[in-house]
């Protein structure tokens, strides 16, 4: 039986080779089919081998945000396929997932209207990983394979939770919630959510008590976090794919990453993650223009500094200013939400810009462009695309924010420490932008 999670898109093969996840969910699901063991035949298995691992396929690496995690999948092929909790169109709610969809109408969160399907595959398109403590039972057979796939599941907690520490986790019942807060399964974490299972079965739905599942503020604790991106959590709303990134996208950069020096770097440890972005230009608007960028992301240890020329446009049109800028901050949104996500501290992004035209365009008039019924052609869309698209899937992780800076100002000789640690890493990635300029080629 060959390993079902070679056919996994997203970025999940490498997360599970390295950490050698694949092996492991191989060898489990050997173990449950063997006459030896487990002895369940694959057509007595919920749900279908090629749904064990849907979850994954239909919520990409990259875009994981919120980790739902369940008791068991349902024990009829019917109704289980692969994500937590939900069940495929055309099948009526199990009973824990209408008292699931009935406190989220509760609560305000959906209307009543909404709650007829209990298809949550939306909701993986939107970052939400919907695992079960066990990713298979048999028919008829509640928990038949939660100890089988024990091992398996820590063992990805662990390694997703050390990979991305800034995820929302939600433990529903007592298997996710013992799984959960097992001493070194999730490492790190933006928020560890918990609550009650939602079958009728739980003794606590049976009362009026305040642990009575309609009570549960697990989802909407959530969407708090998650701020200017919330789950939309009506079944079938927000269904779009995750945004994707053209190949080639991000460009190659000389990255430079080193312990802060209070002494020799003027700036302070700060409490959030604070990105200064810039771009230099020599000749600008002319077809030798010749142009820099330079982005200083600065957390509560570490300085980076990312850096590199800007090649010509993709129709070979020179170089600009407000393409340096760009890619400034594509370099910012890269590191901070791919390359060096794992080296900064979780929490907010704070973008510290002299470019009204790059944030402007990529934080309101991109996502209107894109909405046009007709998009017309513009100035750097390339970039603007790319970094809309990086900026988006950031904040499905983190609270993003942009601050202007007016570029060369004068240093403050009274004010605050802020005032301060602003002017001191504006002026240092205005120097990193300057030396990022190629030197002029020499006539032949």
């Amino acid at each position: 039986m060959a390993s079902k999670f070679l056919s996994v898109e997203g970025g999940w093969n490498e997360v599970f080779d390295s950490h050698r996840l694949g092996e492991l969910a191989e060898s489990t699901l050997r173990r449950i089919m063997s006459p030896d063991e487990g002895a369940c035949p694959a057509a007595e298995l919920c749900p279908v081998i090629e749904q064990i691992y849907s979850a994954f396929a239909l919520c990409p690496y990259d875009t994981v945000r919120v980790v739902l995690l369940g008791q068991d999948p349902y024990m009829s092929r019917d109704q289980a396929h692969g994500l937590a909790f939900s069940v495929p169109d055309g099948i009526p709610p199990p009973a824990s997932l209408r008292n699931m969809l009935a406190a989220l109408v509760g609560q305000g969160l959906i209307g009543k209207d909404q709650a007829a399907s209990g298809n949550l595959t939306s909701w993986a398109r939107q970052g939400m990983l919907l695992i079960n403590s066990a990713l298979t039972t048999r028919v008829v057979r509640a928990g038949a394979h939660r100890e089988y796939w024990r091992p398996f599941i820590e063992s990805f907690l662990r390694a997703l939770s050390e990979r991305k520490p800034q995820l929302i986790y939600i433990l529903l019942g007592n298997s996710a919630r013992d799984l959960g807060k097992k001493p070194g399964v999730i490492r790190s974490s933006r928020a560890v959510l918990e609550w009650g299972h939602p079958s009728p079965l739980n003794a606590d739905n049976r009362t009026d008590g305040p642990r009575n599942f309609k009570n549960c503020d697990c989802f909407r604790r959530a969407n708090a976090l998650l701020g200017a991106a919330p789950i939309a959590w009506a079944p079938g709303a927000g269904a779009k794919p995750a945004p994707q990134l053209a190949a080639g996208a991000i460009p190659e950069a000389h990255i430079e990453s080193r312990a802060i020096d209070p002494a020799a770097d003027n700036l302070m440890s700060p409490d959030f993650v604070y990105a200064f972005v810039d771009g230099a230009a020599s000749g600008n608007g002319t077809a030798e223009c010749r142009a820099g960028y330079g982005a200083v992301i600065v957390d509560s240890g570490i300085i980076v500094h990312i850096s590199g020329p800007v090649p010509p446009g993709p129709r070979g049109e020179a170089p600009t200013n407000n393409r340096a800028e760009l890619m400034a901050l594509i370099a910012a949104l890269d590191y901070a939400g791919n390359r060096g996500s794992a080296e900064l501290q979780s929490g907010p992004l704070r973008i510290v810009h002299d470019s009204m035209y790059a944030a402007k365009t990529v934080e309101e008039w991109a996502p209107r462009w894109r909405a046009e019924p007709q998009p017309q052609m513009r100035a750097n869309m390339d970039l603007i695309d790319t970094a809309s698209v990086l900026l988006e899937r950031l904040r499905w992780a983190r609270d993003v924010q942009f601050i202007h800076v007016h570029s060369h100002k004068k240093e403050p000789v009274h004010g605050d420490d802020f005032e301060r640690f602003l002017w001191e890493g504006n002026r240092a990635v205005d120097h990193l932008a300057v030396i990022s300029v190629p030197a002029p080629t020499r006539p032949m």
